[in-house]
This record gives structure tokens, sequence and C-alpha cells, in this order.
């Protein structure tokens, strides 16, 4: 799998021909060609009268917002457009929500590791358990969990790839518990609890070489850490863990040192309170230096 794309939005209220529309097209342009994927949101774009950009395939443009009038009987003009733009950004906010946890490349990774260990005895117990929260209500999780169910399907792994919808606490435990490893696939992620909490459990974590992963797993000693996206490589440390129950059980037992000793909590009343005192310092002296000016 290729590394993720960055994508950016551009919202604009009328994407006609001027200078300004000149410049965000500029823009976009410019992004496409260092392998940004762009999209311009906005309530008018017509297409007799715009840049050749907009419309022959250069460009993503979507329509949005639109069924607003531009005015009421000639008033109210810049009303108009803030509501119209205000509209556009909503379409955004909601339809197009990303699935950033980038869960696919669990099932494809296990999917290879299910090829490298074509000859391990204990392969047929092998199995990929994807648990987190779902509601039942919200369309993007619906089509998200169709989209993993097909892809699982099609890497012929629907007896192997188990989902578990809304577990509770204890089952989150056990699970974290009994597991080989843990795939913590998102990219630029926060800091992230999963990964902390399983090590806690004394599971070693996989996860992306970026965000909250890189201050919490300490790589080649707690989990692995690893750069981009390729199947390939989650694998193989896949295999590592799955073929080295010694080492694995070692990483964990470090793994779980390393919560205790970094995000304890004498470690975060100590954190809190050196925070405070440096604060408090920072503002007597502050105070300070205002008397003096005073007197």
């Amino acid at each position: 799998m290729q590394q993720n794309q960055h994508k950016v939005a551009f919202i604009h209220p009328d994407l006609g021909i001027g200078g300004a529309e000149q410049l965000v097209i500029n823009l976009g342009l410019a992004l496409k060609q260092k392998n940004v994927e762009v999209c311009y949101f906005t309530p008018y774009h017509d297409p007799e009268h715009c840049f050749p950009d907009t419309v022959n395939g250069n460009l993503k443009v979507k329509v949005c917002g639109n069924w607003i009038p531009a005015n009421f009987f000639g008033k109210f003009t810049a009303l108009c457009a803030m509501i119209r733009v205000f509209l556009a950004t909503l379409y955004v906010l909601i339809f197009e929500k990303e699935y950033d946890t980038n869960i696919g490349l669990a099932i494809s990774s296990f999917a290879k590791f299910i090829e490298l260990n074509g000859n391990d005895e204990n392969q047929e117990y092998y199995v990929l358990i994807i648990a987190g929260g779902y509601e039942e209500r919200q369309k993007e999780n619906y089509e998200y969990y169709q989209e993993l169910l097909e892809m699982s399907q099609k890497h012929n792994l629907q007896e192997r790839v188990i989902f578990l919808k809304n577990v509770s606490s204890e089952l989150k435990s056990l699970l974290l518990s009994r597991a080989v490893a843990i795939l913590y696939t998102p990219e630029n992620e926060h800091f992230g609890i999963v990964p902390v909490e399983s090590m806690y459990n004394e599971t070693p974590v996989i996860a992306m070489n970026s965000g909250g992963p890189k201050e919490s797993i300490l790589n080649e000693n707690t989990g692995f850490l690893i750069n981009g996206t390729q199947s390939e490589k989650w694998a193989e440390k896949m295999q590592i863990l799955a073929q080295n129950p010694e080492r694995k059980k070692k990483m964990g037992k470090e793994g779980k040192n390393r919560v205790i000793q970094l995000f304890g909590f004498e470690q975060f009343m100590e954190s809190i309170y050196n925070s405070y005192v440096t604060v408090n310092q920072k503002q007597n002296k502050i105070l300070k230096g205002q008397q003096k000016k005073q007197e």
C-alpha cells in the first residue's frame, strides 16, 4: 500500500473568473504538483465561466450550499454569501468525513502475515480481531464497516477477521492481554491511549513511526515503529512476535515497566506539580517586574 496522500479542501464563495479566484486555483495546482489531493467546495461554479482547470479534470470541484439564493430582492448579498459558505463548510464536515484509523492496513498486513506463515503448524489458529466503537445511526460507520468486510472477503479472510463492536472494558482488557500483538494503524495520531493500555497488559504494539506512538513506544524494545504503510513491513514484525514467544514475553514485560515509569500516577502527579511550579515562578517574576516599574 502507498503512504496516505495529504488532502486539502478549499472553500470559496464564488469560483468564477477573477484575480482572487486565480490565486486560489494556482494554490491548488501547486499543491497538486506536490502530490496533495485538492478539492474545491463552493456554492457557485459556472462551467461556462470559470478557469479551465476546474472543468477539465485537473482540479475537483463540488458545488454545495447553492440552494440558498445569492440575495433577496437585490439585498442582503453579503449575508447570503456568508450563509452559502457556511453551508459549504458544513457539507465538508458532515459528508466528507475521512476514515483516518486506517484499519484496512491491519487487514492487508494480516493477509500478508498468513501468506508468510503458510507452513506454520499453528497457522490455522491465527485470527485478527478488530474491536472498537460503532454507532448504527452514523452512515459513515456503516459504510466503513461494509468496506472492511469487503476487504476481508477480497483477501479470503472472512473466517479469520472478527469484528467486535462496542466492547466492554472487561472484554477489551482480556483481548489486550491475550493478543500476540496490537496493530495500531492511525498515522500522525495524537498521544493515543491504546498503545499505553496494550503495553500495560504486557502486549507489544506495532504502530506507525509518527505521532503519539513515537513517545509511548520504545522501538524494538516494547514494540515496533514502522515507517510507511507497506503491509510487508507490518507482516514481518507480526511474524517475529508470533514465532518468538520468549521475545514477545520479554517485550511485554518491558512495555509494562515503561508505562509504570512514564505514565503512572506518581509521574503524572510530578509532571502536573512541576508545570504548576514553572507557571507560578513565571507569574511571580512578571508581578515583581511590574511592582518595580510602579516604584
